[in-house]
């Protein structure tokens, strides 16, 4: 069976990345790696800098070797079975397709996946192929065998016994301490959700609506906070921090994010008035350079724990590699809550 460019690639990227970490990872964390001086400087101290991007690097080669192992795994499989009949590989496959692909097969497929009108082929960008044309019957066709080939392997992997040693990297725990942080839930609970955000980030707007549906659901169970971080004070960072000073800032928190528009310091007024704060505290506290000051601190100190984006989640202050995955998080937070009930 031969690989297509595609899983080629794949695997080139992981075998040369996996060498590189495996070659890190065998590295003491007191090795010297630089001087200054008589002053050495460690792995370790270089590696506290860059805890969560080491940890996402870690995990996108652990999902880059998960399809390589899945596509070696079924490869394995069908060679053992041509083995087995005695056939060649490329029988096999016929044999797999045999009478299975037609016109009808094809048109349900296509209606399966929802590409009965056009297909989409990935180039330097997606080109779209109505469905009827020689083109969109070739790319489907394609796809068909693919998946015909797939089902086929996996009614096969009953017979064989599979054991898969591949595990996802450890999540690194950061101990992230006199932050300024808002929390709401259960504020007596042992797991703690944190939210490491920004107000002017899109995708933290967009994510938001999901973190509020896990507050909707855990929120009798797990403590749920949120933190400041970007590359600058935010005038929305400010804002909620005045309302935080009249205890509104869950109120500040999602007016902003449920604003269509990142709101500029007129609409933040607005917002505060509407949630009926004292507009003369309101408007001190906003010009008010200390409370800048803590903010960029708390952006600082986030820095320098080793986080780098938004949003960032974290739960018992352990990292969370996907935060745009409901079921990741999810399932980690529910694992979290089984071990203190």
């Amino acid at each position: 069976m031969k690989f297509n460019t595609l899983s080629w690639c794949v695997i080139l990227i992981f075998t040369m990345s996996c060498s590189k970490i495996n070659m890190h990872d065998n590295e003491k964390k007191n090795e010297n790696i630089a001087n200054i001086d008589s002053i050495k400087v460690t792995y370790e101290e270089v590696d506290e800098l860059i805890k969560q991007e080491l940890y996402d690097e870690l995990s996108r080669i652990y999902l880059i070797r998960k399809v390589a192992l899945d596509q070696v795994i079924k490869e394995k499989i069908l060679l053992l079975e041509a083995q087995k009949r005695n056939i060649t590989f490329e029988t096999l496959k016929e044999q797999v397709y045999f009478n299975k692909i037609n016109p009808n097969s094809l048109e349900k497929f296509a209606l399966a996946n929802n590409c009965s009108e056009v297909i989409g082929e990935l180039r330097e960008t997606i080109v779209l192929h109505k469905f009827k044309s020689s083109k969109g019957i070739e790319i489907l066709t394609c796809r068909f065998k693919d998946y015909l080939l797939n089902h086929f392997t996996d009614s096969l992997k009953k017979a064989h016994q599979i054991t898969i040693s591949l595990k996802p990297p450890k999540s690194p725990t950061l101990k992230l301490e006199n932050l300024v942080v808002h929390f709401k839930g259960n504020l007596n609970s042992a797991v703690t959700f944190m939210v490491i955000s920004d107000f002017d980030c899109h995708m933290c707007r967009e994510s938001n609506t999901f973190f509020e549906k896990l507050y909707s659901e855990y929120k009798g169970k797990v403590r749920f906070g949120f933190t400041h971080y970007s590359s600058y004070v935010s005038n929305s960072a400010i804002a909620s921090e005045c309302a935080s000073n009249q205890g509104k800032f869950w109120e500040m928190h999602d007016s902003i994010f449920n604003a269509k528009l990142i709101p500029d310091s007129v609409a933040l007024f607005k917002i505060a008035k509407n949630l009926k704060l004292n507009m003369n505290t309101f408007g001190n506290d906003y010009k008010n350079k200390a409370l800048s000051k803590n903010i960029m601190d708390n952006l600082l100190k986030l820095e320098s724990a080793g986080i780098y984006g938004t949003p960032t989640i974290m739960i018992n202050n352990q990292l969370v590699f996907n935060s745009t995955s409901l079921n990741e998080i999810e399932k980690m937070l529910k694992d979290e809550i089984e071990k203190v009930d």
